[in-house]
């Protein structure tokens, strides 16, 4: 199931569902403003893949891109929740500016 807007998906990734990733999302750091439209998570072996698309009221610049991005890299809570070694995120939004 999925809602545009709000992410409510029921996929399943090992021990972990979608609707939990996006809590522990936004535990570590997707918290309002932002929201997170779009969300997957793809395993390849040790590693993975978390792809986000996030928007905020005002728009999303580049530095929250790069910050978001290192920020979700980084966590620990996160990478262990996937039962993965090294996770790799990429985040876009529709609206991007360079501010």
């Amino acid at each position: 199931m999925r809602k545009v807007g709000r992410v409510t998906h029921f996929l399943c990734f090992g021990s972990i569902i979608l609707r939990d990733l996006i809590e522990i999302l936004k535990a570590t750091g997707i918290q309002e403003p932002y929201h997170i439209l779009e969300a997957s998570f793809v395993p390849a072996g040790a590693d993975g893949q978390l792809r986000l698309t996030i928007d905020k009221p005002d728009g999303v610049t580049i530095h929250d891109l790069a910050l978001l991005t290192r920020k979700l890299s980084r966590n620990e809570e996160l990478v262990e929740a996937l039962g993965i070694e090294e996770l790799r995120v990429d985040i876009s939004s529709p609206g991007v500016t360079a501010d």
